[in-house]
């Protein structure tokens, strides 16, 4: 009996040690994917009326007008790829982030942060009305196949564009469906020296202030985000 209780713990222990170095490889993977995405990110858009105008973030699917202006405000804070796409309400299509991908992303961690139009500048509601999506997303590796569409995209006549921009839309879908499996990913306020304002306080809007309602957004693998705007 001593014998068998000695092979018995003996076989427990070498089947104790196998799990431990098979589960361990899988610890160390899921630490390094652990929010493998990570980036600061803010919509804000100035609505237009008779006493001026007021500056709201924008969090969902909402309405806006002719006139009307929007800007974006991202900052990588790991080594992700972001991308915001922009279909109008023609289904043109428009990548605004990054602006060229002849060789990455932006995937570098660092200050630099990036406002869409740069500078000064806002994008403005123009007068053809109508629905307008705006899909931004994340990876931790690059979207290659999206990324090919929208360069053909770019070099195609009139025509070719139509069905390539169908296509993009059902690349997109396609990513958001693969990844649906994914842990959820986070979104929170980001509270910065001297606190975060409520939106529709600022009066004379600038980048800072768009830097400032901007949230955190972390995750793994793979981030989605769309927003409707019925522009009237």
């Amino acid at each position: 009996m001593i014998c068998q209780s000695v092979f018995r713990l003996g076989i427990v222990s070498i089947l104790l040690v196998f799990l431990s170095a098979v589960s361990l490889p899988a610890q160390q993977e899921n630490k390094t994917r652990e929010n493998n995405i990570q980036f600061l990110w803010s919509f804000g858009a100035i609505r237009h009326n008779p006493t001026g105008g007021e500056f709201k973030s924008i969090f969902r699917d909402t309405i806006l007008k002719t006139g009307d202006q929007i800007k974006f405000f991202i900052k990588l804070k790991n080594r992700c790829h972001v991308y915001l796409l922009y279909f109008s309400s023609k289904d043109e299509l428009n990548v605004l982030f990054p602006h060229k991908f002849h060789a990455a992303p932006p995937t570098f961690f660092g200050p630099d942060s990036y406002f869409i139009p740069e500078g000064n500048m806002w994008f403005e509601l123009d007068s053809h009305v109508g629905v307008e999506m705006f899909y931004l997303l994340a990876s931790a590796e690059r979207l290659e196949n999206l990324e090919i569409l929208t360069n053909q995209y770019k070099n195609a006549d009139p025509i070719a564009r139509a069905e390539l921009s169908d296509r993009i839309r059902t690349e997109i879908k396609f990513l958001k469906k693969k990844n649906m499996r994914l842990k959820a990913s986070a979104e929170r306020p980001v509270r910065i020296i001297g606190g975060k304002r409520a939106a529709g306080e600022v009066k004379n809007t600038t980048n800072e202030d768009l830097a400032l309602h901007a949230m955190e957004i972390t995750g793994i693998d793979f981030y989605y985000r769309s927003y409707t705007i019925e522009h009237q």
